[in-house]
This record gives structure tokens, sequence and C-alpha cells, in this order.
């Protein structure tokens, strides 16, 4: 029932007790409740926007077959469905359309196969749920005429399991700066293609349907250059770029000399792209004409039934072309075969060849090879290029002698498929010594594959150096020992790239360093005398002689002479070290004999006493003895090392000219001086 009357509570109670009394006095138990065919089904949705249009299908139990009606779900997220048959099984489904935000699929999260449910009889009434799958997006650019994106749109396909192909799955508008935003399952294998059309005169006329990379048919699953996989729900991948073309050229043929009794067979074969069509002139009218036609060259072939009389021409077709044929009976008609060899890789040598019969014509063949519409070389062999990655590449060749009807046959090298890495021509090799210290060079050599690119990594034992990426290598003391190689990376467009190992060497010691020993100062005691410094990057250590034999405890790369020295000759004994490097050791030439260190005397009065001090450049406890004389006095002081070169002594005030004698010690020459002093 669709309505139900309400009553008071109470009430309802004391009715429903006396009609059961009723019942039970006459043995009668109360009545089955209601059946029903068909039934109000509300559908409440998740992750589905208002707008978006829901299908219930409805599936007969004797055959697979389905039917489905649509409903529009509102602002609250649900769709309602009447009259929907109970007991039948049913699923649901998303149908994409321009501008929809969720991608196709069914219950379940499927894009062709659906979960089933059915709902019962008992209920008039059912609400199912249906938590649709949230999407990915796939967005990417058309180029082509202002007409054609005005008119055009993009759709997705998704590789099916279940079906073994392509199925649809969503579709969206190109905006008009050619650009398009278009939602998808998330996690599947998307293809991604175009279509437009303009209408003229009342009449459609379609674009060509384009694919990635400029193919017009549909490529296979296998042939994953194409594809895209879509992302996580809610995140964008970028698809590859198509393009639209206008199918503008047009021929009106006209065949002469036709008998009106007979028609005639027109076969137009395009010379890009090897394609046929097929057209029966009446001889009623003797005019045919080709639409809709891709702009290029065609060879146009007439034959009669009895094959005895016929014509041929070829012609470029661009924008609307008429033309006359007359037909003549031919001195007969050329039979062509051809045999291709080469594979599709990018890189592979293709080479025709073409044989024509009869063998006793003066036939002439050409050969042009196409892909994506376009005249690529001519000739009976040709190369495959970059370009023609993921291109259907074709040779279309077309045989003919004077008198003859002409023969052309298509032998299709397939999809341009990436080739093989580049190979070596001339070998890179690792020029110089690899050795520490020294610099390696690796040459880039030659390759077979034009525009090849190299890049290099330099190798330790067969791991990456980091950092070591230019075509030269400076070979350091951690590498000695270990095997040093360059690793050159080949690359080229339209083919894999490849490696290839340049063997080196294994690294030896570096040279020793370039070193002269020598000493710098003054062979004086408490002067400085200084060894050379290490060279960069080198460790010296140092040992100081004293006439051939070792000073104890003079290791620096300085030594003050002392009184020890007086009369002796010194030397230092460097030893450089660096990792990697042989160890060098190198001793100076022996210095001068080392002499007594000069003093210098001074004095200063002060009240009742003088002070005197001598001074001995680098020495600074001078010892001996001072003596001073002043008039008939003379006065004796012992310098110790506690004094640190300075005594006082006493003088009568006055004016007084003293002479000071210092008697010198083991590393000191004597000295004296006379000066004047004024004591207060």
């Amino acid at each position: 029932m669709s309505r139900t009357t309400r009553i008071p509570s109470l009430l309802r109670l004391a009715v429903a007790a006396t009609l059961a009394a009723m019942l039970v006095a006459i043995g009668t138990t109360p009545a089955q409740a209601a059946t029903y065919d068909t039934a109000t089904v509300t559908v409440q949705t998740t992750n589905v926007p208002a707008g978006e249009v829901v299908t219930l299908h409805t599936y007969s139990r004797s055959s697979t077959g389905a039917s489905y009606v649509e409903g529009v779900v509102d602002a609250t997220g649900k769709a309602v469905f009447n009259n929907v048959p109970t007991g039948r099984p049913l699923s649901l489904g998303l149908a994409s359309r321009i501008g929809s935000q969720v991608h196709r699929q069914m219950l379940g999260g499927d894009p062709d196969d659906g979960d089933r449910f059915e709902i019962s009889g008992d209920s008039a009434e059912h609400t199912v749920r249906f938590d649709a799958q949230p999407s990915a997006w796939i967005v990417g650019s058309v180029s082509g005429s202002a007409e054609a994106l005005a008119n055009g749109r993009v759709w997705v396909n998704i590789w099916s399991d279940i079906t073994n192909g392509w199925t649809f799955q969503s579709t969206a508008k190109i905006a008009a700066d050619g650009t398009y935003r278009v939602p998808v399952r998330p996690g599947s294998t998307v293809l991604v293609g175009a279509e437009s059309k303009l209408v003229v005169d009342g009449v459609d006329v379609p674009f060509v349907t384009a694919y990635p990379f400029g193919r017009t048919d549909l490529p296979s699953k296998d042939d994953t250059s194409f594809m895209r996989v879509a992302p996580a729900a809610g995140e964008t991948v970028t698809a590859h770029p198509l393009a639209l073309t206008t199918l503008t050229a047009r021929l009106d043929l006209t065949l002469a000399n036709l008998d009106p009794a007979v028609n005639a067979s027109v076969t137009l074969t395009s010379l890009r792209t090897g394609s046929s069509t097929i057209s029966t002139v009446p001889g009623s009218s003797s005019r045919t004409s080709f639409t809709r036609l891709v702009p290029g060259p065609y060879l146009v072939r007439v034959a009669l039934p009895n094959a005895t009389y016929g014509a041929a021409a070829v012609m470029d077709l661009t924008g609307t072309h008429a033309s006359t044929l007359t037909i003549a009976e031919p001195r007969g008609v050329l039979v062509l075969s051809n045999r291709l060899d080469g594979n599709a890789q990018v890189g592979a040598l293709q080479t025709l060849r073409s044989s024509v019969r009869p063998s006793a014509t003066d036939a002439t063949v050409t050969t042009t090879w196409t892909g994506n519409g376009e005249v690529l070389a001519t000739g009976q062999q040709y190369r495959l290029t970059a370009r023609d990655l993921h291109t259907y590449v074709r040779a279309v060749t077309l045989a003919t002698a004077p008198g003859y009807i002409p023969a052309i046959a298509v032998s299709a090298v397939g999809y341009g498929k990436v080739g093989d890495a580049p190979r070596a021509t001339a070998a890179p090799r690792v020029t110089g010594t690899v050795a520490a210290g020294r610099t390696v060079n690796v040459t880039s050599g030659s390759w077979d594959a034009d525009g090849t690119t190299t890049t290099v990594q330099w190798t330790r034992d067969g791991a990456p150096i980091i950092g070591a990426t230019g075509t030269s290598y400076a070979v350091s003391g951690s590498d000695v020992g270990r095997q040093i190689d360059a690793v050159i990376t080949a690359t080229a467009p339209g083919h894999s790239s490849g490696a290839l190992i340049v063997t080196g060497a294994r690294a030896a010691r570096g040279a020793a360093a370039p070193y002269a020993a020598r000493t710098t100062g003054t062979a004086k005691v408490g002067r400085t005398l200084t060894a050379a410094a290490a060279p960069s990057g080198w460790k010296a250590s140092y040992r100081w002689y004293r006439s051939g034999k070792v000073i104890k405890g003079a290791t620096k790369r300085t030594y003050r002479p002392t009184s020890a020295d007086v009369g002796k000759t010194l030397k230092v004994r460097v030893t450089l070290t660096r990792p990697g490097f042989t160890t060098t050791t190198k001793t100076s030439p022996a210095t001068k004999k080392i002499v007594r260190a000069t003093a210098a005397l001074t004095a200063k009065a002060g009240k009742g006493k003088a002070t005197l001090r001598v001074k001995v450049t680098g020495v600074t406890r001078p010892t001996g003895t001072l003596t001073v004389r002043h008039g008939s006095t003379t006065t004796r002081v012992v310098l110790k090392a506690k004094h640190r070169g300075s005594v006082t002594i006493k003088l009568p005030r006055g004016t007084r000219t003293v002479k000071i004698s210092y008697s010198g010690s083991a590393g000191i020459a004597k000295a004296s001086k006379t000066v004047k002093l004024k004591v207060r």
C-alpha cells in the first residue's frame, strides 16, 4: 500500500482484540501480509555530487539481458526510482556525461559488472546505499582549429580484464584553450582520445579521431607507451597531447568513354596511409565523388567488370578537386609484389624488394614511406628515426608502365618501437695515468644512433664516486689500490639508453713530493732556523741534527741553536707523508758553524746605584760575570739565570765614567762598553 490511515492507539488495541476474538470464534487465522510486484527504491549515494545520473539496471532471470532507467541525484545525495520490479536481480551504476565529476562505475566499483541485489515484495519502499568510488583525474591538452575545439570532446577508455578490451569510462568537453579535465577510475590503465565534427550545409563533417602521437586507430594494450596509469583518488596525472585535423579534401570524378550499360569500380588509395575507398560509378551518370578525405596524394584506379578496359592516375588532392579519366583498353595490368625486410625499432633499416609482372614491361617503381599521414621518405630503403616512435609506418609502392593499369602494394612496418641502445662505433677510452695526484680523462667515443648524447659516472671498485660526473677525474690518495673506471651512458631520441663500462686501471701510488729540504735563518745561538714548508696536501715531520747526531727533542719545523751547538753545524731531515703517495724523506744541507750570540750591554743610573743589563737576542737568561770599573774601583757581579740578564750595583753620587765588561758564556761572546752615568 502506498498510504496508511492513522487512528488513536487505544482504539486500535480495542479493535484488534475484538477482531481476534471473532476469528477465534469462527476458527479462522489472520490474513497474510500484502506482497508487491513493484516498489519505490531510494538510492542514497555518497561521493556523488548533485546532478549526476544514477542508472538502475534490471536483469532477466532467464537471460543475461538487462534494461535500465535513470535517476538524477538531488542535493541530499538521493535518486528515487518508481515501479522497480521486486524479486529480480538489480544493480546500480553511474553514467558519465559531459561535465560529470565522477567516473562511470557500477555498484561495487567495477566499470562493467556491478554487485547485484534484489528487493523483496514485502514492502512498497526500499532504500539502497551506493557508496561511489572517488575519482582520480586526467588532464591534458588538444590542439586544432577553434571550430574543432568548440565542437570537440575527449573521452577516456580503461582496460577491462572482464571484457579483455577497452571500455568507456568518462568524457569531457574540450575548453576553448584546448585543455580538459576528466574523472577516471583510480589505478586503472587509461587511454585518452578526442573527436570533433563540423556541420556543413546540414551535414556532419567528422574530424579525425585522435589518439596520442597522431594515431587515428585504437592502440593495443600491449603498446604501453600510449597509456597512463591513473593515480590515487583525488590525484591528477597529465595525458599525452592530442591533435584534431579536419578532413577537408574532396574528389569529383567523371569517367569519359564509359559505356552507359556498364558500371565501373573506382578505387581511391592514399599514397600516404595506404588505405583504400571503393565507389561504384553507374554508366548512366559516369560520375562519383569522394568526400571527407585527408589531404594528400592518391592513386585513382578504374576497373570494368571484364577487366579489359580501365584507367588510372595519381592525383594530389587538396580542397575540392574535379578530374576526368578516359576509359581506354590497356595493354595489360601490372602485378606488384613486395618483400619487406627489417624490424619496427627506431634505428632499424627497412629494405623493400619489389618485383613487377609482366617482367617484359618497362615498369617504374616508386615507394613512399609514410607515417601519421605524412611522407617520411622515398626510395626502396628507409631507416626509422625518433619521429617514427609510436607512429604507424607504411611503405606504399606504386608500379606504372605506359599503357598498363598501375599496381599498388602497401607494406606495413608497424608502429615504431623504442630502438636498441646506441652502440659505440669508436669505443670510449680512459686516457692518462691512473695514480694519486694525476688527472685522467675519458673520451666520448662515436655512436651509431643519430643525436646520441653521453653522460659520465666515474666508479671506484664498481661503486659510483659521488660528484665525479665530468669527463675528467682527479685521482686521490683514497683511490690507491682500487679499480677506477668510467661508466658512459648513451642516450638518443627514440632509443633506450645503454651503459658502457670503460675500463681504467687500478690506481697506483702517487709520486714523491716535489720538495727541496733547506733551512733559513742565522746560524747563531738564540736565533731561529726554519725548515722549508711542506707542499700542499702533505704532512711533514722534522728531526734536527747537530754535526750528524740527533738533537733530542728537536722535532719541530723551527729550531733555536743553544750553547751546545756552538762550533757545530746543523741539519734538518724532513719526512713527508700523504695517503696514497710515496713517502718522501729529504735532508737539508748543513748550516755554517753555529757562533756565539752577541750581547748588548746597557746601564741606567739611579739614586746611589746603577742597573746593568745584558741583552742577547733569543736568550732570556744569560749567565756570566759583569766587571764594572769606575776610577780606581772595580766591582764584579756574577750574572745568574735567575737575574734574567739584569743586576744592580751601588755607585757613589756624581758623574762617573764606567767601563762594563761581560765575560760571556759558552753560548754568548764577550762584550764590553764604556758609559757615563750621573748618579744622584
